[in-house]
């Protein structure tokens, strides 16, 4: 009956290792292709950016003193003084025959801001769900307690507050970090690893001295921050 179990027990043991030696290929390939999915990728901050919207876009040649003109008419329309409107058809005059029209002149301009925003608004989406790795500055937006960030903006350059311009909009990353990171210095550069997402909004952030509306084109859901 003991060598009957025996036997039976063998058999079982010898079974499950054939049925290992067997899937073992197969188990190994998923451990390798699980391991990859969840591998972090190191993105660089060009990254962000894709190549810009093309644009025919021809800026005006001109000189110094049509410039201080152009600026002039600029100031006058949003001016309150008297008069204004002859104060301005009189330095468009001018302009005419020196060969520039000024209201082409504020047309290409606009033209030329708008085509400016969108270059600065455009996201990478190929990167979208990606697991990354990525340095640069943090910013706080919201602090768990005392010096700890649980929320932050990522930089490519250090120093930013409310009186200062921040990156354009695809160089922000709006990361998230319930986990919440101790903030030594804000001149430290920070490594962050986490799942990225393209995700252009605005939204009302306090930055160190105050509120400010801010565009970011991208948030991250980190699972790490260290400092570098």
């Amino acid at each position: 009956m003991a060598r009957s179990s025996f036997a039976t027990s063998s058999l079982f043991y010898l079974n499950r290792d054939t049925v290992l030696l067997k899937f073992l290929p197969l188990i190994i390939f998923f451990l390798v292709l699980i391991n990859s999915a969840f591998a972090s990728e190191t993105i660089e901050w060009d990254q962000l950016k894709p190549p810009p919207p093309k644009s025919d876009i021809v800026l005006p040649n001109l000189t110094d003193s049509q410039l201080r003109k152009i600026q002039e008419i600029f100031w006058l329309t949003h001016s309150k003084e008297s008069e204004i409107s002859q104060k301005i058809e009189k330095i468009k005059l001018e302009l005419k025959k020196e060969g520039v029209d000024a209201d082409e002149v504020f047309r290409i301009r606009e033209e030329y801001i708008a085509h400016k925003k969108s270059e600065a608004e455009t996201v990478n989406h190929d990167i979208d769900g990606k697991v990354v790795r990525m340095s640069g500055f943090l910013i706080p937006t919201k602090f768990k307690e005392n010096i700890i960030v649980s929320e932050f903006l990522l930089v490519p350059s250090v120093g930013a507050s409310i009186h200062m311009p921040l990156p354009q909009p695809n160089q922000i990353v709006r990361v998230s970090f319930p986990k919440g990171f101790t903030v030594k210095t804000l001149r430290q550069p920070v490594l962050v690893e986490g799942i990225i997402n393209s995700n252009l909004h605005s939204d009302n952030l306090h930055i160190i001295d105050g509120n400010k509306l801010v565009t970011m084109g991208y948030s991250l859901r980190a699972v790490h921050v260290s400092d570098l």
